[in-house]
């Protein structure tokens, strides 16, 4: 077995999460240093940062939603921010919508953000709430539930089920495991 190491070295300060998109040739991370990197593989095989983009928060999560999309979670805001792939500049840009989600705390790196594609569900972990985003026909994203979980925003750790129909969690307070059955309406 042979294994090529890339080495990317951009960031500044603590590295809170990483995506893949879903070609696996391109990865985004976040981190405290408020910088998003788009890494990408170039045609020698090897691992580039392309992109860097500054945001006004650090954040706990992001995710890649299609190879030309993903959302980013910023720290302490009610608000999930979309990043879309312009085809022209060949550059991610944070487009006009900004989804509206349960937050009142600080965050976690614990619970990253999931995509389930089947089920166009997106699952957004904030303060003390678990939130179930749509992505509909039109391309734009909508709460559609949330979980509150009070008292301790960062014992809350979770996640979906690759078919979207379990959400787990724990919660450190109630030293219980729950596991959630999704229906859809």
């Amino acid at each position: 077995m042979e294994m090529q190491l890339d080495i990317i070295r951009d960031h500044t300060k603590k590295v809170r999460c990483l995506s893949l998109n879903i070609s696996q040739n391109q990865l985004i991370s976040c981190g405290e240093d408020q910088l998003l990197l788009i890494i990408s593989q170039g045609s020698n095989k090897k691992q580039n940062t392309i992109q860097k983009i500054l945001t006004q928060n650090y954040g706990y999560s992001l995710c890649f939603i299609t190879d030309s999309m993903f959302t980013f979670q910023p720290q302490q805001l009610n608000i999930m921010h979309i990043y879309q792939l312009n085809t022209i500049s060949q550059q991610f840009i944070k487009i006009e919508q900004e989804v509206s989600i349960k937050s009142d705390a600080t965050c976690s790196q614990f619970f990253p953000q999931k995509f389930i594609k089947d089920k166009q569900i997106l699952l957004n972990k904030n303060g003390q709430n678990v939130n179930l985003i749509r992505l509909n026909g039109n391309g734009e994203f909508k709460t559609e539930y949330s979980i509150e979980n009070k008292g301790d925003c960062c014992g809350l750790f979770g996640t979906i089920s690759n078919d979207g129909n379990y959400l787990v969690t724990y919660e450190t307070l109630r030293k219980e495991i729950i596991i959630r059955l999704y229906r859809e309406k």
